[in-house]
């Protein structure tokens, strides 16, 4: 059977579910690049990224709610068990990086001398970075082991 005749045969749903997750993952990479480009450049994008972060809500809910009852157990299985345990590690980090953290000047090891000017920016981008991205990947290889089972 050739590709364009599964293309053909999927639902008007499921066409819909796999529109709203290529855009939420746009909406995503487009909220990196511009929170990025607001810690680092002389701009403000505050507006822009408040607009990115709620069209990837809508984005995210709206494929969310086409999921069927055992896709939807699945992705609470998988943040559940894989976020806890990226946020375990990321425990874990913070604790073994707290000595530096709480002296006076202990960030300026980690962050290179032309970016000084933009230290608090980076150290809560970092923060913020050091928490969410162990999550995300515990997520997404829960994820890959319960659709491996299947």
């Amino acid at each position: 059977m050739s590709q364009s005749s599964q293309v053909q045969r999927r639902s008007p749903r499921e066409r819909r579910k796999t529109l709203l997750t290529v855009l939420t993952f746009v909406f995503m990479t487009l909220y990196a690049v511009s929170f990025t480009a607001d810690l680092l450049l002389e701009i403000n994008l505050f507006w822009l990224t408040i607009a990115l972060v709620l069209a990837c809500t809508v984005c995210a809910f709206g494929w969310a709610r086409l999921l069927d009852e055992g896709k939807i157990n699945a992705h609470y299985v998988a943040w559940y068990w894989g976020g806890s345990a990226g946020l375990m590690v990321s425990s874990l980090i913070f604790v073994s990086l707290a000595p530096v953290l709480v002296s006076p000047n202990g960030m300026d090891a980690f962050i290179p001398q032309q970016l000084a000017a933009f230290a608090t920016n980076l150290s809560f981008a970092a923060g913020f970075l050091l928490a969410m991205i162990p999550a995300a990947i515990g997520y997404v290889a829960w994820w890959i082991v319960l659709v491996s089972r299947r």
